[in-house]
């Protein structure tokens, strides 16, 4: 075999091998984001094996019918104008988060991130604090050194249950710690920071 060959052949065992989503948890996933960001599904998956993971490499998470997925061209999004100005409104073509549970939002009261019992990741309506019962905002984390979101310590799934309502989209978001089936192993989701004001004014 040659050495060129070889190396690659090793790279690809070690990587196939390593627990990368649930290793995600190095000791640094303690800490919130120091400023809004947009996610996306990392370059680096550990489920190589899987024929899906590299075709979701670098793909971001978009925000849509109250639910995170992959796929779509953009957010779903909302300002009403008027009585806000159309120059005051949010751009809105991008899916960011605030802190852990937030979305980054300029609707009063904003929107807050959770997963339910199914283990989806969803976030609230504006101007409401409903969720599905049994869900949760608590267990997110911010893993400092790899720049990834987790959740309970592991990462999360790109599963194929897509509504037929969410047009274009490929995969919906699950948190991997609720145990779904029949998915694609993301490991923690890739965190890009965002300056450039809130992401929308609300998500739909």
């Amino acid at each position: 075999m040659h050495t060129s060959c070889l190396v690659h052949f090793l790279l690809l065992s070690l990587a196939t091998a390593l627990p990368y989503g649930d290793g995600d948890d190095d000791g640094s996933c303690n800490a919130t984001p120091s400023t809004a960001y947009r996610l996306e599904v990392r370059r680096d998956s550990h489920n190589h094996h899987h024929e899906l993971s590299h075709e979701l490499w670098g793909k971001k998470i978009e925000a849509s019918a109250q639910g995170l997925y992959i796929g779509l061209n953009g957010p779903s999004t909302y300002c009403p104008s008027p009585p806000v100005p159309i120059d005051q409104c949010p751009a809105g073509k991008e899916t960011v988060f605030a802190g852990l549970v937030s979305m980054d939002v300029e609707v009063p009261g904003g929107q807050m991130v959770y997963v339910d019992p199914a283990g989806v990741v969803g976030f609230t309506q504006a101007h409401s604090a409903f969720m599905p019962v049994g869900s949760t905002t608590g267990g997110f984390a911010y893993c400092s050194k790899s720049r990834t979101l987790v959740f309970k310590g592991m990462g999360f799934l790109a599963c194929p249950d897509v509504p037929s309502f969410v047009v274009g989209a490929t995969h919906r978001v699950y948190a991997k710690a609720m145990g779904k089936q029949g998915c694609v192993d993301l490991g923690g989701l890739k965190v890009k920071p965002w300056t450039d004001g809130f992401g929308a004014w609300q998500y739909t």
